[in-house]
């Protein structure tokens, strides 16, 4: 089993465990993790990825505006919007192998979940996705 942190929607973090027995279970595992029958992976560092609902699957998912805004503060240029809830997996980006999160990977998921975000984060995220900004 692959262990991996999962933001919700509402900006709340989940451990979650993914079968890695076979490709097709490991898939399977991931769509049911977060609720979508197809995924798309976003590069997160060097190491990480988050997968997430792909494009179709995320017409039916509210904005993830806690995972916008930490995609978006490791971003250099524009970063996508995410939609739904994405889970962190580590990523062999030469390779594309998937695996379990380290302690390492995981500690620094989670500091970057913690850290203070201005209002003008969440703003500049709702903005682009033609929402409601913070009174």
């Amino acid at each position: 089993m692959w262990t991996g942190i999962r933001i919700n929607t509402d900006g709340s973090l989940a451990t979650v465990e993914i079968d890695d027995a076979t490709p097709a279970l490991q898939a399977g595992s991931i769509n049911e993790a977060i609720g979508s029958q197809w995924y798309d992976v976003l590069p997160f560092g060097y190491s990480l990825g988050i997968f997430t609902a792909d494009e179709d699957g995320q017409r039916r998912f509210p904005l993830n505006v806690e995972l916008s805004v930490m995609v978006r503060a490791t971003s250099s240029g524009k970063s996508p919007l995410v939609y739904g809830p994405g889970i962190f997996l580590g990523i062999n980006e030469e390779t594309g192998e998937t695996f379990s999160l380290t302690n390492e990977d995981a500690a620094t998921i989670v500091t970057m979940w913690r850290r203070p975000r201005a209002a003008y984060e969440y703003d500049a995220v709702r903005a682009s996705a033609g929402l409601a900004l913070t009174a």
